[in-house]
């Protein structure tokens, strides 16, 4: 499976993760499109830049000329209508945005769908959320707002009553006080 991987017919791209390391590699992942026991083959690296042949960011994934095979993949087509029609971003993430990719089979009837939103109002952020939950019951939603300070905190924790939200950086993993998020979603 690595050799499929890294030396297969198709391309298979890697993901920028999270790494504890400070040199000048960049820490990626690759995710095999083949399930084996209900779980994907995974392989972490770390590359120099001087082979990275293309970057896209998750909101350069466009679902607009796809087939959806499964709801996963339809809700991030629509979910990125219904954005753009809004005036707010969404990018593709996980298997949904490897499938959208590589035209692999990456999703199934139990994906996710993975989407990372621009910070927006919290009524515009909850009527998203809210739309892609009614329209799409069956698809487990994993959306995350992409703070202005380098952290992604889980769009549903903004709704919970709490007073910290657990925001995840390439860096670091920490609880943030809510207030202080909530700042930073524009009106």
């Amino acid at each position: 499976m690595i050799e499929e991987i890294f030396e297969g017919a198709a391309d298979i791209p890697g993901f920028v993760r999270r790494d504890d390391r400070q040199d000048e590699k960049i820490a990626i992942g690759f995710v095999h499109p083949v399930k084996i026991d209900g779980n994907r083959f995974r392989v972490a690296a770390r590359v120099s830049e001087a082979y990275v042949r293309k970057t896209l960011r998750p909101y350069e994934v466009s679902c607009g000329s796809v087939m959806p095979r499964h709801g996963c993949v339809e809700a991030a087509k629509f979910m990125q209508n219904y954005a753009e029609e809004k005036g707010l971003q969404v990018g593709v993430l996980g298997s949904a945005a490897l499938e959208i990719v590589t035209g692999l089979a990456y999703t199934d009837r139990d994906s996710d769908l993975d989407l990372l939103v621009k910070p927006a109002s919290l009524e515009k952020l909850e009527a998203l959320y809210k739309t892609a939950a009614a329209r799409y019951p069956d698809v487990p939603l994993d959306f995350e707002v992409e703070l202005p300070n380098g952290f992604g905190v889980k769009l549903r924790e903004l709704f919970m009553d709490t007073g910290t939200v657990l925001g995840k950086s390439l860096a670091s993993v920490d609880l943030l006080d809510k207030k202080e998020v909530l700042a930073f979603l524009k009106n």
